[in-house]
């Protein structure tokens, strides 16, 4: 890799913020712990001994709009996030944009998912599969009737992305290894997707054709995003655990390109 790290840099002191990749590493764990609770208590009703009885709060529905919340924003997001910080500064030779920043990034994000947990308990979730967190607005208008969570997960994304593209550009000059193809396009197709799928459908794109691409955005949350992240990870940690190199780096750059466009032909998100 063009990523290893010469001894006088390493004198300089880390790149690596572990703080931060700790922090969400620690913060994954328990989505994933609330996510695993949540579709337990909800697959309780199928055993009729579901516990909370006629609760309208706690009603089952609620339970499995945690159970995919936290899976797909809480443990996922986190996780990646987590990985960002551990992965880019050594591919890169160059810290994150901002320490300062990233400490926000993880507070607000957490802040996000209480604020996400909170609004379904209170009937706030927005009708799009994978896609519920509150809007903040009565549906079809302007009028705020709770904390405009969608708006301010496009705000983190914008954040998210800057965080780790500056030392990506600041390395434009040297070769990129392919994990930072795969998360730039992660990064790239994140807040483009959330803004098709979450604000889009709300205000532009009513009926039958917001119906499409919310659909749309069901998928594209795994293929633009999730599945991006798994393959650079998997470029960076499979040579890494083996301590052998890659077969061919140009091969797996090709291997890039016609990635996205085979993926949305056949349908599928995860290949």
């Amino acid at each position: 890799m063009n990523a290893a790290l010469s001894a006088e840099t390493l004198e300089q002191g880390s790149l690596v913020n572990y703080r931060l990749v700790k922090a969400h590493l620690a913060a994954a764990g328990v989505a994933l712990l609330v996510s695993m609770l949540a579709g337990f208590l909800y697959s309780l009703q199928y055993l009729g001994y579901f516990p909370f009885g006629e609760s309208r709060a706690l009603a089952p529905g609620h339970w499995r709009l945690i159970h995919t919340s936290m899976a797909a924003y809480g443990w996922l997001v986190n996780g990646f996030t987590a990985m960002l910080y551990y992965v880019v500064p050594r591919l890169t030779g160059k810290k994150v944009w901002s320490d300062k920043v990233g400490h926000l990034i993880f507070v607000v994000w957490q802040l996000i998912l209480l604020a996400t947990i909170v609004g379904f308990f209170h009937d706030k979730a927005q009708a799009i599969e994978w896609g519920e967190t509150p809007t903040g607005f009565r549906p079809g208008s302007f009028e705020l009737n709770y904390i405009p969570v969608d708006l301010l997960v496009v705000i983190g994304a914008v954040l998210v992305i800057a965080q780790f593209v500056v030392p990506m550009y600041k390395a434009r000059d040297q070769k990129f290894y392919v994990t930072l193809w795969y998360f730039t396009s992660g990064l790239v197709w994140l807040a483009l997707t959330y803004l098709m799928g979450n604000v889009m459908p709300e205000w532009i794109l009513p009926g039958a054709a917001g119906a499409a691409v919310t659909g749309l955005f069901i998928h594209d949350l795994v293929g633009l995003y999730v599945t991006p992240m798994g393959w650079g990870l998997m470029y960076f940690f499979v040579p890494l655990i083996l301590r052998k190199p890659i077969w061919s780096h140009s091969l797996s750059v090709i291997g890039f390109w016609p990635w996205p466009s085979s993926t949305r032909s056949t349908g599928c998100t995860t290949s």
